[in-house]
């Protein structure tokens, strides 16, 4: 009878439990190492009080500079939102719950139901969160039609709008429509000595999403405004205090010029050499790994990389980080070569961290071996070898 496999990843089966994930600390922005010309760029950025574009081959670190930048400013955690082939321009700054509110509606029609007002319905997304606390809970809210909402006349003449948004009878403190009455629950945040706070946002892989959403947000990235359009309202901040925005691109299609004229951009290159090694030092510190397995894995990244068409996608860092934590884990922490040459099998299947094409496994694995065997060079017949069938994760 056949035995039953073995996984390194499991700490106990009864009860199932896994081990914590090994690119866990990946995350850490203490563990970040910019490469050369990142802070310069965004220190530019903020000059300009400007979003800053980020490209970069996928796993080049574009999204772990938003959380390096927040941590080393103390600007709190990052804002995020992750962009989908669906996302709008509105997506970025707010959601209403229209279904939420139909449901009401429809039950408030009866005696023992009240509508709820609009504000309950609102939840505010990474980039128009970002300019709420830039604006602070004490600054003005402004109607559709550019006016201030201050003052006994200009409440009384918008009585309807005032009555939908936040409840019928409704009265603002001191006369004024403030940003805090957009967060009726939000206790803290009404807090009389709350100030306008900075806030790093990262719109993540915004190509993503359709063409028309970048260009929706024209205004709202170079004036830091934007109109809540259910409630009839607008929040407005300055250039003086407004969030700190990354903006990260894959590059699978173009962002529009009129959008790109108003971000500061940067292209985040391969990290290579010394700082390559002070990643992975950074990365797996605390593991048992030599330095001569680090040495040897930035190696092996220049090799992959110097291949004209071997190797169709090349690894990026995030790849090498996670190839390097399965080496020290399978048992390769005092070097490749040595532990490669002896576990040709667990080598091969180690690649499924590095390598994401099979024919890129297999060219990666021929490259690899000839290496570890002192004849580097471009793989003969590479795509036609074979990755072993049962490899042995003892």
């Amino acid at each position: 009878m056949q035995s039953p496999p073995h996984f390194l990843a499991l700490e106990s089966t009864d009860p199932l439990k896994l081990c914590e994930p090994l690119t866990a600390r990946h995350d850490d922005p203490v563990n970040y190492n910019p490469p050369p010309g990142l802070k310069e760029a965004v220190d530019v950025a903020m000059m300009l009080g400007e979003p800053i574009v980020l490209t970069g081959a996928p796993g080049a670190g574009k999204t772990q500079a938003a959380k390096w930048l927040a941590h080393h400013l103390n600007a709190n955690e990052v804002l995020r939102f992750d962009v989908k082939s669906t996302t709008l321009g509105a997506d970025l700054l707010y959601a209403f719950d229209d279904v939420a509110r139909f449901r009401d509606a429809a039950a408030g029609r009866t005696p023992q139901f009240d509508v709820k007002p609009l504000v309950r319905y609102l939840r505010f997304n990474a980039l128009g969160y970002g300019i709420v606390r830039a604006a602070g809970p004490n600054s003005v809210l402004w109607t559709v039609g550019g006016e201030e909402l201050k003052g006994g006349d200009v409440i009384q003449r918008h009585r309807k709008l005032l009555d939908d948004a936040f409840g019928p009878g409704w009265q603002p403190t001191g006369d004024e429509v403030r940003v805090c009455d957009l967060f009726p629950d939000d206790a803290d945040f009404r807090q009389p000595f709350r100030g306008r706070e900075v806030r790093v946002v990262l719109i993540d892989e915004l190509d993503k999403a359709p063409r028309d959403t970048p260009n929706d947000l024209l205004v709202e990235v170079e004036n830091m405004t934007f109109l809540i359009a259910e409630l009839g309202l607008r929040v407005k901040t300055d250039r003086k205090v407004r969030p700190i925005v990354v903006i990260t691109s894959n590059a699978e299609k173009p962002l529009p010029e009129p959008f790109l004229r108003r971000c500061a951009y940067f292209d985040v290159p391969r990290v290579r050499g010394e700082t390559l090694k002070a990643i992975l030092q950074g990365s797996l510190k605390g593991r048992s790994v030599s330095e001569n397995l680090i040495n040897e894995v930035v190696e092996v990244a220049d090799l992959l990389h110097s291949s004209q068409d071997a190797i169709h996608r090349k690894p990026g860092t995030a790849e090498l980080l996670a190839w390097s934590e399965v080496l020290a884990r399978l048992g390769a922490g005092s070097g490749l070569k040595a532990w490669g040459r002896k576990q040709r099998d667990q080598l091969a299947q180690s690649l499924t961290a590095l390598l994401k094409q099979a024919d890129d496994q297999r060219a990666g694995l021929d490259m690899i071996t000839k290496w570890m065997e002192g004849a580097r060079g471009r793989p003969r017949e590479a795509r036609g070898a074979a990755l072993p069938d049962s490899p042995s994760w003892r």
